[in-house]
């Protein structure tokens, strides 16, 4: 093949892809490939660098050619036969610059190489003829880009100007303002900003002195969230002052078992300790204090709906008991025992014959003795029956009682003692029957 010649315009930046080919055959000599290297689409500085052509054969050789000629427009290559020793497309094909430690690289180039005896003449003239259009084609389309990089050059040139315009301008802006700092008297500045501020301090210490709590004057401190969580813990071990969150606890000594949620407050003042555990509404409280202290027990604090209110209307469930009297403006209320009434059959015993009935209408106590004789009774101090233990009287007393037959001399005296026994105490016939009653209040 005929020498030839290959205008590339290349760019090391790799940003900008521009027509590249080159089409030679196994063995030729005197291939020139003429490169304009841009960077960033400008003209690139090509003073003191050197240039290599760079390929790696279908075979995987490597085979370079380092550049003729270097001008500060372009870059020659004059390739000889060993570039072009194999035949096909080359796997890489670039052109590499090298100036001191800096190193840059093209984007690869379609480079392909025809065999000896791959096409004949006529075919060969058909490839030379496509070749040389693809290059006019690649010309005109290099001379557009050429068009677009001057117009492009010509706009940066146009902005770095308008720039350079601004930048005088500021120049100038920063001249006028130094001179007016040098003109300043700074030091009189100073003082009064200092008077200023100083009087601006003072005003407002002065407020925040009536706004805020001055930290010495804190007796005990603030109480603090604490960090640690109750889980496990010895209830009796948690006496640092703060604020602890509970987190399914079930330590020992805790109010109620079981996994508490809730906050523990604890009051640590040396003497005295204070936890106050609290969940819901529920609130209970214990101290740790004494001579030796010891931990007192849990103490639930009731809430107004769970305690007798002193002055307002309140329905109240459940059984009472009151252990003293019940009284209203002053006056006794009766209770359902002062009110009761009851009937008892008592048993006369010690050889003692008749009937006993005891009668109980509140606090008021009633026996009817029917036909009592004490004829084979033990006689005086006898017992006749024994009174039910809360039937009985609060104090012992005596009573004289008559026989049914109304004679005077058949008279009985009879004690009613508080330990419930009634006794024959003087009786001047014992072969009579008695009919009688006794009544006392309990």
């Amino acid at each position: 093949m005929a020498s030839s010649l290959y205008n590339l315009a290349l760019d090391f930046s790799k940003e900008l892809n521009y027509t590249k080919a080159i089409m030679a055959r196994q063995g030729d000599k005197g291939i020139t490939v003429t490169v304009k290297p841009y960077l960033n689409g400008l003209q690139m500085d090509t003073s003191d660098g050197t240039f290599i052509l760079k390929g790696t054969t279908p075979s995987n050789r490597y085979v370079d050619s380092v550049a003729t000629s270097v001008t500060s427009e372009e870059v020659t290559f004059s390739l000889d036969g060993t570039f072009m020793s194999e035949a096909g497309y080359y796997k890489r094909c670039y052109v590499e610059y090298r100036k001191d430690d800096q190193i840059l690289t093209t984007q690869d180039i379609i480079f392909f190489s025809l065999g000896v005896s791959d096409i004949s003449q006529g075919q060969a003239d058909e490839y030379v003829s496509q070749l040389e259009a693809l290059i006019k084609k690649y010309n005109e389309t290099f001379e557009d880009f050429m068009v677009e990089i001057v117009n492009q050059s010509s706009q940066i040139q146009n902005d770095l100007n308008a720039m350079s315009g601004k930048a005088k301008e500021l120049k100038t802006q920063m001249d006028g303002l130094q001179e007016q700092i040098a003109a300043l008297d700074l030091d009189a500045w100073k003082d009064e900003v200092l008077k200023t501020s100083k009087g601006y301090t003072d005003s407002k210490y002065e407020e925040a002195s009536q706004t805020f709590v001055a930290q010495e004057s804190l007796e005990a401190g603030p109480l603090l969230f604490k960090n640690t969580q109750i889980t496990t813990q010895d209830w009796n071990d948690i006496t640092e002052s703060g604020i602890y969150y509970c987190a399914a606890a079930s330590g020992p000594n805790m109010p109620y078992t079981g996994n508490l949620y809730g906050i523990l407050t604890v009051y640590n003042d040396a003497a005295v300790i204070i936890q106050k555990y609290e969940f819901n509404t529920s609130v209970y409280m214990r101290t740790f204090a004494g001579n030796p202290p010891t931990w007192g027990k849990w103490k639930k604090i009731a809430l107004a709906s769970e305690i007798v209110n002193l002055t307002s209307d309140q329905d109240i469930g459940g059984n009472k008991n009151f252990s003293g009297d019940v009284t209203v403006k002053g006056k006794s209320v009766l209770t359902v025992d002062d009110n009761k009434y009851e009937i008892i059959n008592l048993s006369v015993s010690n050889g003692n014959t008749g009937t006993a009935r005891l009668y109980r209408e509140g606090k008021t106590v009633t026996i009817y003795f029917v036909a009592l004789n004490g004829k084979s009774s033990g006689g005086n101090d006898s017992t006749i029956l024994t009174i039910p233990e809360e039937y009985r009287p609060p104090i012992s007393f005596e009573q004289l009682v008559g026989s049914i037959d109304r004679s005077t001399l058949n008279s009985a005296q009879l004690s009613i003692g508080a330990d419930g026994a009634i006794k024959w105490r003087r009786n001047s016939s014992y072969a009579s029957d008695y009919t009688f009653a006794i009544t006392y209040t309990i």
